[in-house]
């Protein structure tokens, strides 16, 4: 029958068989290399950063994973300080004020765009492709 400790075996033994595999083919590469591997756990601290990501306080956070801010601050967080940067640009230029949607800095960039966005005479134009 089906038990809840069971299945974490379960997950258990097809993770070190899994990460078994990738050391010996990491071992087999020519040059080689190694395997870090991972853990189930890896899976609980990637969510919580995403939900992070995303844009989820501390406390939202905290009560959708039960674990209080403190713990999720001292063992899970591991943020993304470039995404930080964009999400905070992107956000930053989200609109023109005319109710059309402007590109990220890293899209106009991505595109060719190089105009100038912030000069000190329009500290608050928004670039629009």
């Amino acid at each position: 029958g089906f038990t809840a400790d069971r299945l974490v075996g379960w997950m258990q033994d097809e993770l070190q068989r899994y990460n078994d595999e990738k050391r010996k083919e990491a071992a087999k590469a020519d040059p080689p290399a190694t395997w870090e591997g991972f853990t189930l756990h890896d899976f609980r601290r990637t969510a919580i950063t995403g939900l992070q990501m995303a844009g989820a306080t501390e406390k939202e956070t905290s009560i959708m994973v039960g674990a209080t801010p403190e713990v999720i601050r001292k063992h899970y967080e591991k943020m993304d300080q470039m995404a930080i940067a964009s999400r905070n640009l992107d956000r930053r230029y989200a609109a023109d004020g005319k109710g059309q949607v402007a590109l990220s800095f890293r899209a106009c960039s991505a595109r060719g765009n190089s105009t100038t966005v912030d000069t000190p005479a329009t500290s608050m134009q928004t670039a629009i492709a």
